[in-house]
């Protein structure tokens, strides 16, 4: 493999955590930003794009909370790409879309794997902090106009964690994977 030099940004820790490749002249690399400060780091999502010849950093939606981290990224074309943290790019700009908040009372839900498998199927998977005790998984589908909340089994009543999903085609199976109890692996499937 080949070092290629990422784009040069402004921050004092940058990590790319996942990429996808369209063609050989288009390809995307999310992960995060991370500036230091006094009171602590303030994290953003990092965006760069590969045309072939060099990487450059895309400019991150307006509105993007602090604290984003974009940990997977899939992409169906060049004008529709989806990084976890539910961003999207239509070949122009990158834009947030709102996805479905389940837990309340300042829980966490948390965004881990992706999957677009057409511009009417995308997935992500990741957990949510159900009542600050209980991690359960967590999955959600777009389907064209808006994320869907689906149904996802646990294994443990305590930890339940998606990190990354899978699928072929639309409508085939999907897999995903993750951690269901404290030492044991989890992998669930759909029927299609």
């Amino acid at each position: 493999m080949a070092d290629l030099a990422t784009a040069p940004v402004t921050a004092d820790d940058n990590r790319l955590h996942a990429v996808t490749m369209i063609s050989a002249n288009d390809g995307w690399a999310v992960g995060e930003s991370n500036v230091f400060t006094s009171t602590g780091a303030v994290t953003s999502g990092l965006i760069e794009h590969w045309n072939g010849t060099a990487w450059t950093k895309a400019t991150s939606p307006s509105g993007e909370p602090t604290g984003a981290r974009l940990l997977a990224v899939s992409a169906v074309s060049t004008s529709d790409v989806w990084a976890v943290g539910a961003e999207h790019w239509d070949g122009t700009a990158w834009t947030l879309v709102p996805s479905p908040t389940i837990t309340t009372n300042n829980a966490q839900d948390s965004l881990t794997g992706g999957v677009a498998l057409s511009s009417t199927d995308v997935w992500a998977v990741g957990q949510t902090l159900a009542n600050f005790s209980t991690i359960t998984t967590l999955a959600l589908h777009w389907n064209g106009t808006n994320w869907q909340i689906v149904s996802s089994a646990n294994r443990s009543t305590t930890v339940n964690v998606f990190n990354a999903v899978t699928g072929s085609a639309p409508g085939e199976p999907l897999w995903a994977v993750g951690q269901g109890g404290n030492a044991n692996t989890l992998i669930e499937t759909t029927t299609g």
